[in-house]
């Protein structure tokens, strides 16, 4: 089990992440402007509480998934041109001659 002072830091970046712009933010605005005070309060709510749900089911699944099957980190790992792979590509300026 992590130390409390792990769970408070990744509940404060749980909850920067909830109330960052996106679309979360433009559906709290939308129940605010529609359904008045009460839905706009509540609505950050839900989100937060689907973002904790989902993150939460991730780091199981993960975790859960590389403890049956080592060797699936192999293919959780970065690849080129997959979850950050385009840094490791040349761009088209280097490509070309000057």
């Amino acid at each position: 089990m992590p130390d409390p002072s792990s769970l408070l830091a990744f509940a404060l970046v749980a909850l920067g992440m909830a109330l960052t712009p996106g679309p979360n933010v433009i559906y709290i605005v939308s129940r605010f402007i529609c359904q008045g005070r009460g839905a706009g309060l509540i609505s950050p709510g839900g989100v937060l509480g689907g973002f904790v749900f989902y993150m939460l089911c991730a780091a199981y699944g993960i975790t859960a998934l590389l403890l049956a099957v080592p060797y699936a980190y192999d293919g959780l790992r970065p690849r080129r041109g997959v979850d950050g792979g385009f840094a490791n590509l040349p761009s088209r300026a280097e490509d070309r001659p000057i």
